[in-house]
């Protein structure tokens, strides 16, 4: 479940996300980290039932692929809507 998001700044989340530069690193606060294992552990769980249920074939290495795609883009959105992140440039 997501956690609410205080505005810093007057800025929603996307607003901040928008904010930022996409090729600066950007360091999560700690209580976001913590999310963020979690985050990566589900996506784990995922692939491995995908791993054991799914038939190796294209469509395997398709889901794979998109899934891979999908964490990227959650873990990038909770860490650029992270309030107390950090941007080192």
């Amino acid at each position: 479940m997501p956690e609410e998001f205080d505005a810093q700044d007057g800025l929603t989340p996307s607003e901040l996300a928008a904010s930022r530069d996409p090729f600066a690193y950007c360091r999560p606060s700690e209580g976001r980290r913590i999310a963020l294992q979690a985050l990566r552990g589900e996506f784990k769980l995922l692939r491995d039932y995908i791993n054991e249920t799914v038939a190796n074939c294209r469509f395997r290495a398709l889901a794979l692929t998109e899934l891979e795609a999908a964490c990227h883009w959650a873990i990038k959105a909770c860490v650029f809507t992270d309030p107390d992140a950090t941007i080192e440039e």
